[in-house]
């Protein structure tokens, strides 16, 4: 790419704005490096100015890169994993605008030995997010689903990340509602729900890096394209998903799913409501392929929320007729709750299920702890118009729970009824601060257009929903990328 791998930034760069060098500044022929940032956001370039359009693409074709190179190539079948600290890593791309980091690695507790053990690794990055929680750590599972539960590795256990898991494509010999034999299985060593969400990870056919080649483009070099698997592969297809759902509020889709170029409808979203937003989308898959069929369902230790499927919670013209409503960096106190409502209407759409997702940024556990929440939000779904006074909780549970700073509530079709009230509540029922701040996105048939509470502060409850407003946004320059080599 022409790029000086001296650790700066360079904004003119077409795809790749920054590449520290923090163990070297080459990789391996084939490398895993270069396949997973072309199934991020990589698009054909001959000269690596000029664009033309080839066989294949990154998920985020226009998505910039900024590199941090952790891998150690010393000959064929001879590599090295060399992390650099938490703060460097993710302070990597920050300065360009990155506020997405996909990690395509980290540290088997299987193959190591090691206690499976929330470690030093994932408190590190958790206490990191907590700080920073406008950007969202995207990380793979690990491959050592063979081995069955409690295979996910680190930092992938760690509360405040994205971790995904492998699955098939329609293109394999399954249909992309099967998780692969490999994918590491949660629960996290506290038993909350991992994997988080599944992405395609089976024959991924992307960029194969050929050292000291340029112009090695397809379809002219037979050598430019390698197909890969392993959770490595899913990783970096979710995170191009992650860059496109910030693309979508950044650009002005939101809600009508028609983009407005008015710079007041650009909004700048966290990164916990950009992982609301992926958990809301995922879809039930069927079982896994491990030894024959190991049937799975949501919220399991082999699937977590499900397979990533963003037209199904965001609305695009012309495409789908779902309507989500977002709540962004909004603040409830200790004891109090925050409550939001829609109204279900047929005319926006029919026989959808209603969801609710809420996400936070939790602080750090304790190195070893058994039970690593801090601070316990809970999410509920009512029917105002229901006399029975039905509560729906989270996560598949008939209960709150208690564990997970992830929470999403499905309600079945069966049950929208044309003109009935919906109330989320939100409720910060044991903090240790005063407050806590939170990601919601809501989706299904109801008429919405906007409310001016939902985006960076919260109207009482009770209060009547005042009109649209979005704040301005600052523009994500680039994707952050940790790609290495144990994935």
């Amino acid at each position: 790419v022409g790029m000086n791998p001296n650790g700066g930034y360079d904004m003119a760069r077409r795809k790749v704005i920054q590449y520290d060098p923090f163990v070297d500044t080459v990789d391996e022929a084939g490398g895993h490096g270069t396949h997973v940032a072309g199934t991020v956001a990589g698009h054909r370039s001959v000269d690596g100015k000029t664009e033309s359009d080839g066989t294949e693409d990154g998920v985020a074709r226009a998505a910039r890169i900024a590199f941090v190179d952790c891998g150690k190539y010393c000959g064929e079948g001879c590599g090295s994993l060399s992390i650099p600290p938490t703060d460097h890593l993710m302070s990597t791309g920050r300065a360009g605008g990155a506020r997405l980091h996909s990690a395509s690695w980290g540290s088997s507790f299987v193959r190591s030995g090691a206690p499976y053990r929330y470690d030093t690794q994932a408190r590190n990055m958790d206490s990191w997010i907590f700080s920073n929680w406008d950007t969202l750590f995207i990380v793979a599972a690990g491959n050592d689903g063979r081995s069955g539960m409690r295979s996910v590795g680190s930092p992938a256990i760690a509360k405040n990340g994205l971790t995904v898991g492998a699955g098939y494509t329609s293109e394999t010999a399954y249909d992309e509602n099967f998780v692969v034999d490999f994918s590491s299985e949660g629960p996290s060593p506290d038993g909350r729900i991992l994997p988080h969400a599944v992405g395609p990870g089976v024959s991924i056919v992307s960029s194969q890096a050929i050292p000291s080649t340029v112009g090695e483009c397809e379809p002219e070099a037979p050598d430019a394209l390698i197909t890969m698997s392993g959770t490595s592969m899913a990783t970096p297809a979710v995170s191009g998903g992650a860059a496109l759902v910030r693309q979508y509020f950044q650009d002005g889709y939101y809600p009508t799913g028609a983009r407005n170029t008015s710079s007041a409808a650009s909004i700048d979203i966290s990164g916990t409501l950009v992982k609301a937003v992926i958990l809301n989308s995922g879809q039930q898959m069927t079982a896994k392929i491990r030894f024959g069929q190991v049937d799975s369902e949501f919220y399991d230790h082999i699937q977590g929320f499900g397979r990533v499927s963003l037209a199904d919670t965001l609305r695009i013209k012309d495409h789908n007729d779902i309507v989500a409503r977002v709540v962004d960096k909004v603040t409830v106190n200790d004891q109090d709750s925050v409550i939001y409502k829609v109204t279900v209407n047929d005319t926006m759409c029919t026989g959808k299920e209603l969801r609710a997702t809420l996400v936070w940024a939790d602080p750090p556990g304790a190195s070893g702890c058994v039970s690593c929440a801090v601070n316990d939000l809970d999410l509920t779904l009512t029917n105002d118009m229901d006399t029975s006074g039905q509560t729906y909780y989270p996560n598949g549970e008939s209960s709150k729970d208690y564990i997970n700073n992830a929470e999403r509530i499905i309600v079945p079709a069966s049950a929208m009824v044309d003109g009935h009230v919906w109330t989320a509540r939100v409720r910060a029922a044991n903090l240790d601060r005063s407050s806590q701040q939170f990601s919601l996105i809501m989706s299904g048939c109801f008429l919405f257009d906007g409310y001016e509470g939902d985006i960076g502060f919260a109207a009482p409850p009770g209060a009547a929903p005042p009109g649209l407003r979005v704040g301005s946004a600052l523009a994500a320059a680039a994707l952050s990328a940790a790609y290495l080599l144990l994935f």
